[in-house]
């Protein structure tokens, strides 16, 4: 598929300092670490912030046009967006209108490329026509360079799964399926079976609030609700669920005391914050912390896929990591970078670790991030 490329000037209204060149994406976030030096953690802190204001700028961008955005990424020191044909003249006019420092890459697709907001149901329906395959667990994500779906099973017998695919071979809405085999031992999944304290063998992410009071952000698959979380007292609880698919998100209402902006991120009880929400993409580097596994980091190998765990549903919006820095029991922990929310956690393979994308909360009525 080729794909056209513009420098999209007017948005870079400052320069990336040369901390974002060599390995200082890789290092630890400043605001959430040991410091090593005054200046290394400035350096760190100040290339951080770059991808969070591009995070956050693709969060306003999807809200607004989703129709008109098919990919995004993250390249050092500046942000990538994928436009559809029709969408190249309304993002950059939505962009002069946004303040941000950071460049940003407008490229154009081919005709007939799928907009994000309909990539999860391209996703499902391979999903879907690949069961009859079998295998230990299956994923699929749409590639809107290639034009193609690409699709995952591990399985057992990866032999006999190839065998059912070829008879099969099957197309998702015309498009090609590209599959993949892997062996079914390192299959993807849910961790929520134990060493998690703070919510029921789970961990507790963000504060929310509702048209009610206010919560606890999760996974939907820790399906087990403690009688109280951090000294409150737990209510009622919902999951995300909507006609492009489920999201392994969970809302838990709480009560009995106050909704701060909080969240842990150390074992030994060291406190942060989140004051913006940003969309992850392939490229950056964020922070985790679970129950089981403590703080680590990890750089975003993929955007969003659907995933049918091995030992659990099917969720869409689910971004891997290039290594797996996660284990049972880190489910529903916080993914964040400084003070930029990015996701809560879901599971993990033998050589990734999944994340819901905390911008799926907004697709719930009545219920949002608390950043303040």
């Amino acid at each position: 598929m080729f794909v056209k490329r513009l420098w999209f000037a007017a948005v870079v209204l400052g320069v990336i300092t040369a901390c974002l060149q060599g390995t200082a994406l890789t290092g630890v976030n400043s605001a959430m670490a040991e410091p090593r030096s005054a200046a290394s953690a400035q350096e760190v802190a100040d290339a951080l912030e770059a991808q969070n204001q591009f995070g956050i700028l693709l969060t306003v961008v999807l809200d607004a046009m989703p129709q008109y955005v098919a990919d995004f990424s993250w390249e050092v020191g500046r942000g990538v967006i994928l436009v559809t044909p029709d969408g190249l003249g309304p993002v950059k006019d939505f962009l002069t209108t946004e303040a941000s420092d950071v460049p940003v890459v407008l490229r154009v697709a081919d005709a007939g490329v799928v907009p994000y907001g309909d990539q999860a149901d391209v996703e499902l329906r391979a999903i879907d026509a690949l069961r009859a395959v079998g295998g230990v667990a299956l994923s699929a994500r749409y590639d809107p360079y290639s034009g193609r779906v690409e699709a995952t099973v591990w399985s057992e017998d990866v032999a006999d799964s190839t065998k059912r695919a070829e008879q099969i071979m099957p197309q998702v809405r015309g498009l090609p399926l590209d599959i993949a085999y892997q062996d079914g031992h390192d299959a993807p999944r849910l961790e929520a079976s134990q060493g998690g304290e703070d919510y029921a063998g789970c961990t507790g992410a963000f504060m929310a609030t509702s048209s009610a009071g206010y919560g606890i952000l999760t996974a939907a698959h820790c399906t087990t609700k403690p009688a109280t979380y951090n000294g409150s007292t737990t209510g009622a609880t919902q999951t995300l669920t909507t006609a492009g698919g489920a999201y392994d998100i969970r809302f838990t209402a709480l009560s009995g005391s106050s909704a701060v902006n909080e969240f842990r991120y150390t074992a030994s009880g060291a406190i942060s914050k989140i004051t913006s929400t940003g969309t992850p993409a392939a490229g950056m580097t964020l922070s985790k912390y679970g129950q089981k596994t403590g703080y680590g980091t990890a750089v975003v190998a993929l955007n969003p896929s659907c995933i049918s765990y091995s030992n659990g549903p099917t969720y869409c919006g689910q971004f891997s990591t290039t290594q797996k820095v996660t284990d049972s029991g880190d489910s529903g922990g916080p993914w964040f970078s400084a003070y930029t929310g990015y996701g809560i956690h879901s599971g993990a393979s033998s050589t990734a670790s999944y994340f819901t994308a905390i911008g799926s909360v907004g697709l719930w009525s009545g219920i949002a991030v608390k950043k303040s």
